[in-house]
Order: C-alpha cells, then structure tokens, then sequence
C-alpha cells in the first residue's frame, strides 16, 4: 500500500525513485533514494513531513490501523537532526557567553525535540517551547546559578573542586 502511494506520486511528477521498506516494532521507515528524490523534501524538511503525513492518513484509512509510517529522504532527516545538534550546542554557548536568553526559529515538534534532547544533560541550559504552531520556538536560558559571579567561571563544573 505505501509503496503504490508512493509510486503514484512520483509518477505523476515525472521522477524515479527507488523505495525501501523497512518494518520494525515502533514503526514503517520508508527510505526514499534517487536522482530527483530531493525535490521531495522542500524547505527545511516541511515537504517531506507533508508528504508523510499524507502517507500516514492514506495507509490508515485504507488499512484501518494507525502505523506510524517515517519517510526518509537522500538520509535527510539523520543529516537535519546532526545539523540541529550543532546548532543547538552552538547557541548554548552564546547563551553562556552572553549571559542571555536566545530564542530560536521557529521549527516543528520533531525538530524541537531534537533541540531539547540535545541540550538535556548541559547543567548551565534551560530549553523550553513558546508561541502557537507554526511559530512555535524553543528558549534556551542560562540556568539559575550557573555562573558563579565570584569566580567568574561556571558554578556547576567545579562545584566539587574545593572538597578534591
């Protein structure tokens, strides 16, 4: 079913793509490669994540199931996903140097919870979500008491300095 969906669609566009189906306990990755492949993904994704949630109603209204189904384009989503840790690491320096709140572009759930996961386990960065979709963002702070204002340096790293 996913496949001839899928096949429809690029059909209808002119393009050949080659489709792979990989079925797991969680869910249907659907890995999608090819020369023109690409153009299926759009402006920061948002094609591609249309074109999986048309995926996901079509199949679950014509199989009566609620499966979820991931499309994966040229491994788009792997290389999005890298490049939002980087950036998330990145402005949670700025966050540290400049002492101040940054606000992200506004980016879809998926995106957000990348950011967030990214940046749980930093104990200077607070991340929280703010706004309506689609312009939903992420707020990275400074946590309360990560710079030690006495020694200029970040409070959370060498709390246990002195008892060494």
């Amino acid at each position: 079913m996913i496949r001839e969906f899928l096949e429809k669609i690029f059909k209808s566009m002119d393009t050949v793509c080659d489709i792979n189906i990989v079925q797991t306990e969680e869910n249907t990755r659907v890995e999608i490669k090819g020369e023109d492949a690409a153009i299926f993904i759009g402006k920061r994704g948002e094609s591609l994540d249309s074109l999986q949630m048309l995926t996901n109603i079509v199949v679950s209204k014509a199989l009566d199931s609620h499966e979820k189904i991931i499309l994966d384009i040229e491994n788009y989503r792997e290389k999005r996903e890298k490049s939002l840790i980087a950036y998330a690491k990145k402005m949670a320096k700025k966050v540290i140097f400049q002492r101040r709140n940054i606000k992200l572009e506004p980016m879809n759930p998926y995106e957000r919870r990348v950011i967030h996961y990214a940046l749980q386990d930093d104990g200077r960065i607070n991340t929280f979500s703010e706004g309506e979709e689609p312009n939903r963002r992420i707020v990275l702070s400074l946590k309360k008491g990560a710079f030690n204002h006495n020694r200029g340096r970040y409070s959370n790293r060498y709390e246990n300095a002195d008892e060494e």
